[in-house]
């Protein structure tokens, strides 16, 4: 049950580092709590592999579930809403047919987790834009990704309202898991989960800018790099933030630490 499943959109492009770095830090965190990790990247962060685990049984074994990747929402048809996966590697989708197996197209969408994803996790983050959004139904909410996690056994859901920016976002996490797991300096037990995440916007829209620059670079440093990802130099490192003076507060805005969103149980 304290295990953490991690997945992130397979591509070579600059802007997809710090959702490398994001995966990779929280994977090494909850390794130095000891909790079993699964860990998918690269070509193995698929459909078919969330699919695989969910036919098995074994993605209800997990604890946390954290999908960090990108998100397409559809609002006039929200079981079309999905996360978007690796989309290299996937099985032939005749194939798949002509089996009488599922043919898949590198989305994980609403509708899937529907149908067949059975959850005991205490809580599922969906670390992308607009994940929260659906069509509104009234006394049910938002008909989208919160339902759906929510209706298949998930008691917490964390998903955001708007497009996130990566940088500030994987700065985020970290903090917000690392109160989940009582695993960072001044804490003497675990937070709460909604005052782990109160806690970590606070924490991000405060920082100063050497203090984010100093957090950055430790966070490209690398844990458990995949194969060809490369930590990022000086240059990039400070393009990544908004432009200011050196002791201004680059993500005080709320566009930065705002977007994520707890909903379910909040202990």
């Amino acid at each position: 049950m304290s295990g953490l499943l991690v997945s992130v959109l397979f591509s070579t492009k600059k802007e997809l580092t710090p959702i490398i770095h994001e995966v990779e830090v929280l994977a090494q965190l909850f390794k130095s709590d000891d909790r079993p990790t699964r860990t998918l990247l690269g070509a193995d962060a698929s459909e078919s592999r969330l699919d695989q685990l969910a036919v098995s049984g074994e993605l209800g074994r997990f604890g946390f579930i954290h999908l960090a990747t990108h998100g397409v929402i559809d609002q006039g048809v929200p079981a079309r809403s999905a996360m978007i996966l690796t989309q290299t590697g996937l099985p032939d989708p005749l194939e798949q047919a002509l089996s009488h197996k599922p043919a898949f197209d590198g989305r994980l969408s609403v509708r899937e987790i529907q149908r067949g994803w059975d959850l005991n996790a205490e809580l599922v983050t969906l670390s992308a834009c607009e994940t929260a959004l659906g069509r509104d139904a009234g006394g049910e909410g938002f008909v989208g990704f919160t339902q759906a996690l929510l209706m298949s056994g998930a008691r917490s859901v964390c998903l955001s309202l708007w497009k996130v920016d990566d940088t500030a976002t994987a700065l985020l996490m970290q903090r917000f898991y690392a109160n989940l797991l009582g695993r960072r300096p001044g804490l003497t037990a675990p937070l709460p989960k909604a005052e782990a995440l109160r806690e970590a916007k606070a924490w991000l829209r405060e920082l100063r800018r050497a203090e984010v620059l100093a957090l950055i670079a430790e966070l490209s440093g690398g844990i458990d790099r995949p194969k060809g990802a490369k930590a990022r130099q000086p240059a990039e490192i400070a393009d990544a933030i908004p432009p200011g003076g050196d002791n201004d507060h680059p993500y005080a805005p709320p566009h930065f630490w705002a977007a994520f969103v707890l909903a379910g149980d909040p202990d």
